[in-house]
């Protein structure tokens, strides 16, 4: 495990996999991080997901991981199709050039002057879009938790034995220099 994941998010994993929380408050933290990474609210994110993990009581440090969905990498696509999504169902429909030339500027300033026409759609199919992932991650995490933590279980014990293995290889080396 330590060759394919860099120390920080191993890191994440083993709090979330040692952690003591049932299944179902992985699943909500993991809905929770979700639904508010779907959101067009980049920059606090991970704010929100925390205040409603401690809130509600679920897990918190799934719900920080699920919060990094959106970032700078993923968040012109993801805020395209909510625009997208929004306008199949806001009755006002807004042309594909002008959503293009917001969505592409990613300033928020912009977005902002286009006023109602662009910032309901965006909302609307953030929302939609968010309880829908939301859902469905929910859903996968309730049937697929308990295989991710005991596969993820054997690795760190493989890990920690080769760890124990390699010290006592070490010290035997050192016993027979002396």
């Amino acid at each position: 495990m330590k060759r394919f994941i860099p120390k920080r998010i191993k890191n994440l994993i083993i709090k979330v996999i040692t952690s003591n929380n049932e299944t179902d408050d992985v699943a909500d933290g993991l809905a929770i991080g979700v639904f508010v990474a779907i959101l067009p609210i980049m920059g606090i994110q991970m704010y929100l997901s925390f205040v409603l993990t401690s809130l509600f009581r679920k897990n918190t440090w799934v719900a920080l991981i699920a919060a990094w969905i959106t970032n700078p990498f993923t968040a012109v696509p993801i805020y395209w199709f909510n625009l997208w999504v929004g306008n199949f169902f806001y009755k006002k429909p807004v042309s594909i050039a002008e959503l293009k030339s917001v969505v592409l500027s990613l300033d928020f300033h912009n977005i902002l002057s286009a006023g109602k026409d662009i910032l309901i759609p965006l909302w609307l199919g953030s929302v939609i879009v968010g309880i829908l992932f939301a859902f469905i991650s929910q859903q996968l995490c309730y049937r697929y938790y308990d295989h991710v933590k005991a596969f993820f279980h054997d690795l760190l014990y493989q890990e920690i034995k080769l760890h124990l293995l390699k010290k006592k290889n070490d010290a035997e080396k050192k016993n027979k220099q002396s």
